[in-house]
């Protein structure tokens, strides 16, 4: 739809770098889920395009992108 779309837009301009994926390498997309009727808020995820990894969904693209780019480890990086 129209609206999905120019959410989408908007997401692409606020996203930062996204890391690699953890587990395979792969490119990290960002998966926007709109519902359009009023009842039901955007869901937000960050998926791997290869090995299809994901993210739990966010209400906010913001925390999406923070979870998938944040990692274990002593220097989480």
């Amino acid at each position: 739809s129209a609206a999905s779309d120019v959410y989408k837009r908007q997401v692409r301009r606020k996203m930062t770098k996204l890391k690699p994926c953890p587990f395979c390498g792969g490119e990290a997309m960002p998966s926007i889920e709109v519902w359009i009727d009023g009842n039901d808020p955007i869901m937000n995820k960050i998926k791997c395009s290869k090995c299809k990894a994901q993210t739990k969904e966010f209400l906010e693209i913001e925390e999406a992108i923070a979870a998938w780019n944040r990692r274990g480890g002593k220097n989480n990086d």
